[in-house]
Parts: C-alpha cells; sequence; structure tokens
C-alpha cells in the first residue's frame, strides 16, 4: 500500500512510469479550473469601468465556451489531452487498451501499434471529452451562483465535489485507473506520454507558462485583495468627509423628470430599480437600462439635466 501511494505521489517509486502522479493530475485539474474565474473577474471589471461596451461582453459565457471547445477540439484531435493535460506531458487513452496490456507479446504489439498511430481513442470519446471540458466549468460557475436561490442544485454541487473528492483518494491509493466521475462515465484514463510522443516547442511551452503564472496570479490577488485593501488602510488617520450637496432636480418645463416619493424606485420608468446604476455627474440612482436610453437620447442626467456622457454611468450592485 505505501508503494503505491509513494506511486502516485512520485512516478519514479515502483517503475510505473507510464501511471501520471497524482500531483501532476491535481496540477492539470487546477490548472483548468482556473480559467473559468479569472475570465469572469476580468470580465466583470471591465463591464464595471466600460459600460457603453456591456452590450457585448455580457455574451462572453457563451463566446468563452465556444473557445474553449474549439482550443479542446484541436488539442484532443491532435495530442489526445486537454490543453491543461498537454501542457502536463499527459494524454488520454480508452481503458479497453489497458486490459490487453500483460496477456500476451501480440496484445502488447496491438497496443504499441494503435498508440503510434493514434487510434488510442474513439470517436464518441473524444466528441464526449470536449463537451464536458467546455460545458463543465460553465455548469460549476451558475452552479454556485445560484445555490442560495435553489437548494436542490447545491445539493448536487456538494454531491458531485464528494464524488470527485472520492475517485481522487481511489486513484492516489491505486483502487481505480480513473482520475474523475466523468472519465470513468466516458472509459478514458490519463497516461503519461512516452518519450516519442513528448511534446516539441520550447517557444509553445514558455508561452504556456507565462500563461499559468497569468492565471495563478489572477486567482491569488482575488484571494487575497480585500485583505490587502484593509491592510493597505491600516494606521491611517480616518477623515470623515462630508457628502458633496446633492445638486436641485430641474423643472419640468427644463425636461427633468422629478424624483419619486419612494427612493427604492427608478425616477424614470416609476418602477422599482432593477439592475441600479448611478449617475456620476448628479449622485441620483436609476435603472440601468433607462439610464442609458436616457443618456443616449439626450445626452443629459434625467433628473438634473446635466450634460453627461454614457461613460459617466456606473454601475452598482445592491444587496
Amino acid at each position: 500500500m505505501t508503494d503505491l501511494i509513494l506511486s502516485s505521489l512520485y512516478p519514479t517509486v515502483g517503475g510505473q512510469s507510464s501511471r501520471p502522479s497524482y500531483m501532476e493530475l491535481a496540477g492539470a485539474a487546477d490548472l483548468s479550473a482556473g480559467v473559468w474565474p479569472s475570465v469572469k473577474f476580468v470580465m466583470a471589471v471591465l463591464m464595471d469601468r466600460h459600460p457603453h461596451l456591456q452590450r457585448w461582453l455580457k455574451h462572453w459565457p457563451s463566446a468563452l465556451t465556444f473557445l474553449l471547445a474549439l482550443l479542446e477540439y484541436t488539442s484532443i484531435t491532435e495530442h489526445r489531452a486537454s490543453m491543461s493535460e498537454h501542457f502536463f506531458g499527459l494524454c488520454r487513452e480508452s481503458v479497453d487498451l489497458r486490459k490487453l496490456e500483460g496477456l500476451s507479446a501480440m496484445d502488447e504489439l496491438k497496443v504499441d501499434r494503435l498508440r503510434e498511430e493514434g487510434r488510442v481513442l474513439t470517436g464518441k470519446q473524444k466528441a464526449l471529452s470536449v463537451l464536458l471540458l467546455s460545458l463543465l466549468p460553465k455548469l460549476l460557475d451558475k452552479s454556485q451562483g445560484r445555490g442560495s436561490e435553489r437548494q436542490w442544485v447545491d445539493l448536487m454541487r456538494r454531491g458531485f465535489v464528494a464524488v470527485d473528492a472520492a475517485y481522487r483518494i481511489g486513484y492516489l491509493l491505486g483502487i481505480s485507473p480513473y482520475w474523475s466521475p466523468f472519465m470513468h462515465l466516458i472509459g478514458v484514463r490519463l497516461v503519461r506520454r512516452t518519450g516519442e510522443e513528448a511534446p516539441q516547442g520550447m517557444g509553445l511551452r514558455h508561452l504556456l507558462w507565462c500563461l499559468v503564472y497569468a492565471i495563478q496570479f489572477g486567482q491569488w490577488y482575488m484571494s487575497v485583495r480585500s485583505s490587502l485593501r484593509s491592510k493597505a488602510l491600516e494606521g491611517r488617520p480616518q477623515v470623515n468627509v462630508p457628502p458633496p450637496a446633492r445638486p436641485r432636480p430641474a423643472s419640468a418645463k427644463c425636461g427633468g423628470v422629478g424624483l419619486p416619493v419612494d427612493k427604492r424606485v427608478c425616477p424614470v420608468c416609476r418602477k422599482k430599480r432593477n439592475n441600479p446604476a448611478v449617475s456620476a455627474v448628479s449622485g441620483y440612482v436609476y435603472c440601468y437600462v433607462c439610464l442609458v436610453k436616457a443618456v443616449r437620447g439626450t445626452g443629459k442626467d434625467p433628473v438634473t439635466q446635466f450634460d453627461m456622457r454614457e461613460e459617466q454611468i456606473l454601475r452598482l450592485h445592491e444587496p
């Protein structure tokens, strides 16, 4: 049992050179999982700072899913591995080949010939691999965002995490050749590339290393940015700056829409605010869509009739 665990962590122990170590598989999985939250953070910053681009940027989940499907399809077809698996020198093969190993010399020759020809994955396994690699990150991200609203979605996500952890422990102990339940579902295992199959092109590998460091830095920054801000303010005297005087609403003769009695109501549509946004020139809060339409139509703040541009619309996130 000790040799199995050591060979899983350190593949040189026990002579299992084709069996990837736990660290390699965990690194490939973490690299793949870090792409979606990093892109999500960048898109959120861009939409907040450039509201006029929101009409295009709001479709980024579908665009990223399509891009991942295209890239993963190319990687699976050419290298028999996802992009992150290929980066760590791994490749996929059907578990059916494993059943032929160790039976006879003819079977070993058959396996070697199939590997040389690249026919170690069926068309169905390739298609399912691309489908899971491109859609699974999006589904997991949606389940995290809606867990508080729908309990059964949160339960399914927790169940998936538990099953995935069980498969990883089983792989570490040598009980199962599968790294994840989805690989078990499609009948695929991960193996280390041989010397003949080792990926070439050091320039591309250097570029991939830069991308890896960028993704890791993004994950680190998102996890510690709140603590960094609090530490930056430590020791500084707190200065209570009085709020500026609120500008008076323009009259109806001047085109002003007036202010509703309820502060939760949008001054333009006179309904409860949806997707709130604030005007940087007046400080009044509207529905984002209402404010954008008004500024594009008149070039003025609806309440005060001050001149303003679309770039001066700031999105708000209400609790």
